[in-house]
């Protein structure tokens, strides 16, 4: 088989296509639509936390929200946990970290053997007294959230009605509908970037009308026999 310069053009753009449309096919989502990054700073006062196994706890807050786009449901959204002028010097003695109403860590880690559990966000005591941590947590309800201490070796990451009572909304999640527009945002740019890489094979044509010569036909001059 003659590889003529036409035929190489052709596998050229080929080749070019599929490595195009397959790192488009592979790539995530978010690099073709850009979705603005929100971040919501909330600070406040907790005051004389009662728990049965615990002292009363009261501290002042600053929590960090940041997420892509909103502040929905399934979309993920790192928190960052400030503690602030604790009443007792033992604090990491009886707790361990915070938690959140409907949240789970993202992405969340499911069990056959019982449901997720929910998140903490563990502590540790930094400069100056305070405490802080921070992770990266996912809701499963929309509305109001509250942030409630978690003490430690807990039985499990249920808390009670009471518990819950005592804690005022920090955040409120909005509906998934929300979430849902983005990736729908974001699927539909990857699709419209996929059939675009098929214009590659449609301008075959003008690659060659530039780089291809006509060929002209050769033309084969036959020699007179002689005649004895």
């Amino acid at each position: 088989m003659k590889w003529t310069r036409r035929r190489k053009i052709g596998v050229i753009i080929v080749v070019f296509f599929v490595i195009v449309f397959f790192i488009i096919w592979f790539a995530p989502a978010t690099w073709f639509v850009s979705i603005p990054e929100i971040k919501m700073t909330v600070a406040g006062i907790a005051n004389n936390r009662l728990y049965p196994d615990a002292p009363p706890v009261s501290y002042r807050y600053e929590l960090t929200f940041t997420a892509s786009g909103a502040f929905s449901v399934n979309n993920p959204i790192h928190v960052k946990v400030v503690l602030k002028n604790v009443n007792m010097t033992n604090f990491l003695d009886y707790y361990c970290g915070v938690s959140f109403s409907y949240a789970y860590n993202s992405p969340i880690q499911f069990s056959e053997q019982h449901p997720a559990d929910s998140i903490i966000i563990y502590l540790n005591k930094t400069e100056g007294g305070t405490y802080s941590g921070e992770d990266d947590v996912v809701w499963l309800a929309e509305g109001q959230t509250c942030m409630i201490e978690v003490i430690n070796n807990p039985a499990n990451r249920a808390f009670a009605s009471d518990i819950l009572n005592q804690a005022s909304s920090v955040l409120t999640i909005s509906s998934v509908s929300e979430t849902l527009a983005m990736s729908l945002s974001q699927s539909t740019a990857k699709l419209a970037w996929q059939l675009g890489s098929f214009s590659i094979i449609v301008l075959e044509p003008a690659f060659e009308a530039i780089w291809v010569k006509d060929e002209k036909p050769q033309v084969v001059v036959q020699q007179p026999t002689r005649q004895h």
